[in-house]
């Protein structure tokens, strides 16, 4: 059978009827190279981890923190922020925004991607508190953080990573910092005043945190001096990092009575306990000077248990 020819008046309906479609068309599909540039990607960075999980146990039965604001600006958490944008197949780097101060009173962050970005699978990766790019550089892809470089506490670093999944359609994401160590509170009693100097050393813990992997690298230390004046409450407190070892991390305390920190003049027993991130871990050491012993005592739950050596009570 012969294909039936289309007559000028079809051929003009079916015309009329294409035109019709095209702005349909255009709404549903997006071509780079012939339309203006198609919606960004926007991206937000919020802060998860604001207050610490026990801080109104702490703040109450210690005084030794307080719980912050929710609800103020994103740079009161966060104040420095390095993103780097990499392909989810590839795993190719897309972009890099180098380690930036936090600017404005926002109450979240934006992470700014290429404007031409083409359409994919991407994975963020934000991290936060950072002093430098030096702790995530070791294995050269922007994904480990080493915890205590040279046994030091360092700072209190926010981490978040997510999947984009960029099309016309989904266009907009958000992504949640988390933040990485804990913090350890000590607090003594009971001192005689020449005594204003202490040193602590905190071992088994964690060394390094890959994003893709979590903790690892146990066995790493921690060290801090704390001095304090006469006759004021003596506290110190430290980052610290999870505890890498399922039987707990080892605190070593020391007191001086001078500055240079040669000779401990009151040494207390060497206690162990469990580091999670995003929480306080308070140790109270009351010291006697008519027995000159230590009783250590541990928050737990809203209780302080009494340890011996590295038992409770």
């Amino acid at each position: 059978m012969k294909k039936r020819m289309l007559t000028m008046k079809e051929t003009l309906r079916r015309m009329a009827a294409a035109a019709l479609l095209l702005p349909a068309l255009a709404l549903t599909g997006c071509i780079r190279d012939d339309l203006p540039p198609c919606p960004p990607m926007q991206v937000k960075i919020r802060v998860l981890d604001k207050n610490y999980f026990n801080i109104d146990a702490v703040a109450r039965l210690t005084g030794l923190d307080h719980r912050v604001d929710e609800n103020g600006p994103f740079r009161q958490y966060v104040q420095k922020l390095f993103y780097v944008l990499y392909d989810l197949h590839s795993g190719e780097v897309v972009m890099i925004r180098s380690l930036h101060d936090v600017q404005g009173d926002e109450p979240e962050a934006t992470a700014y991607l290429p404007d031409d970005l083409p359409y994919g699978d991407y994975v963020l990766v934000v991290w936060g508190n950072i002093p430098s790019e030096e702790p995530i550089l070791e294995d050269g892809n922007y994904m480990s953080y080493d915890m205590h470089t040279d046994a030091v506490e360092g700072f209190d670093p926010y981490v978040g990573c997510d999947t984009l999944h960029y099309t016309l359609e989904q266009n907009t994401d958000t992504v949640f910092l988390e933040r990485v160590k804990g913090k350890l509170l000590i607090e003594a009693t009971g001192l005689p005043d020449t005594v204003n100097w202490s040193r602590k050393h905190v071992l088994g813990l964690f060394g390094r945190l890959n994003v893709a992997e979590g903790y690892g690298a146990p066995g790493a230390s921690v060290f801090n001096h704390t001095e304090w004046k006469p006759g004021a409450r003596a506290v110190s407190d430290t980052y610290v990092a999870p505890t890498g070892y399922d039987r707990g991390s080892l605190v070593s305390v020391d007191f001086f009575a001078d500055p240079e920190r040669q000779t401990p003049v009151l040494t207390p027993d060497d206690v162990e306990v469990d580091f999670h991130r995003n929480s306080i871990v308070v140790l109270r050491y009351d010291y006697d000077q008519l027995t000159d012993k230590f009783t250590i005592y541990v928050l737990i739950n809203e209780n302080w248990e009494m340890l011996h050596g590295m038992e409770l009570d």
